[in-house]
């Protein structure tokens, strides 16, 4: 809009300034709230889930290659 007592120079529109910054507000809520959720997504969180996972299967295998080998031995 232009402005006879500033020169005829635009003068911001402070009115949508105040909405558009509401507006980046809740959109940088709405981010911030689900990028914290990537880590729910086990192909995101960068397999940290999977991995604990295959690991705990390693153990109870390794638990019970153990104990056969000593069943194994003492008969």
């Amino acid at each position: 809009m232009a402005d006879a007592d500033n020169g005829g120079r635009e003068q911001p529109d402070f009115e949508a300034m105040e909405e558009t910054m509401s507006n980046v507000g809740r959109a940088t809520l709405e981010l911030a709230m689900n990028l914290g959720r990537m880590r729910n997504v086990p192909a995101l969180d960068g397999g940290a889930q999977i991995l604990e996972e295959l690991r705990a299967m390693r153990r109870e295998m390794a638990d019970m290659q153990r104990t056969m080998m000593t069943r194994l031995e003492a008969a």
